[in-house]
């Protein structure tokens, strides 16, 4: 059911008069909202659909073969990281042996630069209690351009970030590139790697179109180090070029510093954004959220 729902907007993008521009690359990083289905009206749908394809069957379904899809979820007590069947259980789309090639060879050759790794408590499932909505969303979008049968069994590496923290955000996108890197698991494979994160909320429209474009154009172009020291300011109450503070900071900051990480390590040009909001009428009262 969640697949179907995903799937009418992404039709509906490719079958517009003047549907998403395909983008072309061999890997590819996507930030989406943690709720694609709804969220700016449902604007997620646009970029699912520029994503490469290739005809099978007589039918298109999406290029990419393995997919990493990263959500965050809610702060624990320790900073860190679930990844895989910790994820989500014993679920089917679990591709268990590049869970176990990031856990057991890319977190090591970081050394102590390693992301923590979390596991679940010793008589809970986790099949639910770690799989947040932002990461749940994409996988229903991903089964939506790949087509028909099963095409993300055993092909999805998913990720949960508890926490927040921009260094732990950079070394989970040093350990996610060696993943395609030579000498990783998936050398050989097409890799999208998805990243759930939202912007600003609770600014005016004015604000919020101001500062989201400024997060947009950061996140898209600048270094990891300046984004983390964007990040930095906003959330400690220093205004940057305008915006005030903590209410300007995304919401998912994290995973979007993730994503420019691995963008910078497998070094990619070529970048797109677009910007949307949900919010009162007339735009002039708090309350916008953006994604």
């Amino acid at each position: 059911a969640e697949i179907k729902a995903a799937s009418k907007p992404v039709v509906a993008a490719l079958t517009r008069f003047h549907p998403p521009v395909e983008i072309y690359s061999h890997h590819a990083v996507l930030i989406a909202p943690t709720n694609p289905l709804i969220a700016g009206g449902g604007f997620a749908a646009d970029a699912y659909a520029s994503l490469p394809r290739v005809l099978k069957d007589g039918n298109f379904s999406t290029a990419f073969t393995k997919f990493a899809v990263v959500g965050h979820g809610a702060p624990l007590k320790q900073e860190g990281i679930t990844v895989g069947t910790k994820v989500c259980g014993d679920a089917q789309l679990v591709d268990r042996d590049a869970a176990t090639f990031f856990r057991q060879d890319a977190l090591q050759r970081m050394g102590h630069y390693v992301p923590q790794l979390l596991k679940c408590v010793e008589g809970t499932s986790c099949e639910h209690r770690d799989l947040p909505l932002g990461l749940a969303s994409q996988l229903a979008f991903l089964g939506a351009i790949s087509g028909d049968g099963s095409p993300l069994k055993s092909n999805v590496l998913p990720i949960v970030m508890h926490g927040q923290g921009v260094r732990m955000a950079a070394r989970l996108g040093d350990a996610l590139s060696l993943l395609v890197q030579p000498g990783g698991i998936w050398e050989a494979e097409r890799v999208l790697f998805v990243f759930a994160g939202d912007l600003s909320e609770n600014l005016p429209a004015v604000q919020a179109d101001l500062c989201d474009a400024k997060t947009a154009e950061t996140v898209s172009y600048a270094g990891v180090p300046q984004i983390a020291s964007y990040f930095d300011d906003l959330l400690h109450g220093k205004a940057r070029e305008g915006c005030p503070g903590p209410a300007a900071a995304p919401r998912g900051f994290a995973p979007m510093v993730t994503a420019a990480r691995v963008a910078e390590n497998l070094k990619f040009r070529e970048r797109r954004a677009v910007v949307q909001h949900d919010g009162p009428p007339g735009g002039e009262k708090p309350g916008w959220k953006s994604f």
